[in-house]
């Protein structure tokens, strides 16, 4: 069984959910999940289903939100900043506590600087314990977006960065 969650790393509200995009598309669910009313508004510019990948994408880029995915005994994260870094693998230790076991695999995708982490839950929730946040994103590997989504990756890049300019 696949399962998943949306979560405000700014607020710390985390909502399961089995289907993403049919989820937040609710308007009431993405009030509660946080979205401005600004990006509520472009909903409409993605078609349903077809554009799924390119409005998981943009709600990521324009919020301080992120998609958990659980298969089996691997969980995949991803959001997008260039700023919250800390705030967002905080929101993520919280998330697995007493969810994950010591083995759990772990993928945290960061689209905002292209970095991914892969690493057991084990040592990421050590990294969080001594506070070194820090050592979990030494272990970043560069990923290659699909150029559909560097494009959209460069036309989001002004606007993400006024979004982002919450302090820690």
């Amino acid at each position: 069984m696949r399962e998943g969650y949306w979560i405000n790393y700014q607020t710390d509200k985390e909502f399961p959910t089995e289907e993403h995009e049919r989820w937040v598309r609710n308007e009431k669910n993405a009030k509660k999940l946080g979205l401005s009313k600004t990006v509520i508004d472009k909903f409409d510019d993605f078609k349903p289903i077809k554009d799924r990948n390119e409005f998981i994408f943009y709600l990521v880029s324009k919020a301080p939100v992120m998609r958990v995915r659980r298969h089996g005994n691997f969980i995949t994260f991803e959001f997008s900043t260039r700023s919250r870094k800390r705030a967002v693998l905080e929101a993520i230790w919280t998330h697995l506590m007493g969810k994950a076991g010591p083995f759990t695999g772990m993928r945290i995708v960061n689209f905002a600087t292209h970095d991914t982490v892969e690493t057991l839950y084990k040592d990421f929730e050590k990294s969080m314990e001594q506070d070194d946040y820090e050592a979990v994103l030494r272990r970043a590997k560069k990923i290659e977006l699909k150029p559909k989504y560097q494009v959209m990756a460069n036309m989001l890049a002004e606007d993400f960065l006024v979004t982002e300019s919450i302090p820690e």
